[in-house]
């Protein structure tokens, strides 16, 4: 498991240098290098699985043994009456998802309790205030973009955990539900954390909308595209009525230029 994530995190962190390169170098258009990686990457990883299997789709061996949490991964063994934590726990729970709380919260420590944190937010406001004072502003975003691929290649693989053994290339847009739920969270780590709980909520509704409607006679059985378009509908609606609020680093998509004041 623990080579899976490591192995994740250094490919999106490779693949986010592209970016960084075309962004911070190049000094081009940030979301016009965004989009046509996002393009790149889907077709890379059919190409990457033809060459080494001879197919453009193939299939995931997942271990269960500690990408689910269970009884057994811990030596303990399953109970025939389980209570309503160890449903929760060994039924539902991944290990990602302890994984992500444990991401927020030494986001969070990095960010505001370390001296890199505090430089890479102020690259991220004022850069040129911090070149002035002898911070490599360069040097510092391209660590930020890595990092930021670091944690999409973990995305990336919790995904294809969750999302079945079948190799898409693709993870359905959550990409830009990502973005999204960063807009949501104004760019800090406890918010974003809670959008992604709120946006989450919405999709596991989804995923549970046929069961749900025969459950509870007051959820109305609806086709089930209506319940698969909901996560992406509340997040329009939630944006229309909070992006006015969200305040994005100042000098965020802006390219640094050190001639400029």
């Amino acid at each position: 498991m623990l080579i899976t994530v490591l192995v994740s995190a250094l490919a999106g962190g490779l693949f986010s240098l592209l970016l960084a390169f075309a962004a911070i170098k190049l000094k081009a258009d940030q979301t016009i290098g965004g989009v046509s990686l996002n393009m790149l990457a889907p077709a890379f990883a059919v190409v990457i699985t033809w060459a080494i299997q001879g197919q453009g789709q193939t299939v995931i061996n997942v271990p269960t043994a500690w990408i689910k949490i269970t009884p057994e991964a811990f030596g303990l063994t399953s109970s025939l009456t389980p209570s309503f934590f160890e449903i929760v726990v060994f039924k539902y729970l991944y290990i990602t998802t302890p994984l992500a709380l444990f991401i927020a919260f030494v986001s969070w420590l990095v960010l505001y309790k370390t001296k890199i944190g505090l430089r890479i937010r102020s690259c991220g406001e004022h850069p040129h205030a911090a070149d002035s004072v002898g911070i490599n502003v360069y040097k510092i975003r391209y660590l930020g973009v890595f990092i930021s691929g670091l944690l999409a290649g973990i995305g990336g693989m919790a995904f294809t955990i969750a999302a079945g053994s079948g190799f898409q290339s693709s993870v359905a847009g959550y990409g830009f539900l990502a973005l999204a739920v960063m807009i949501f969270g104004n760019w800090k780590p406890w918010r974003i954390l809670g959008a992604s709980l709120f946006f989450a909520f919405f999709k596991s509704l989804a995923g549970m909308s046929g069961s749900l409607s025969d459950t509870f006679s007051f959820i109305p059985k609806l086709p089930i595209y209506i319940y698969l378009m909901l996560p992406y509908v509340v997040t329009m609606i939630v944006l229309a009525f909070t992006s006015k609020k969200s305040h994005a680093p100042k000098a965020e998509g802006i390219p640094y230029d050190p001639g400029q004041r």
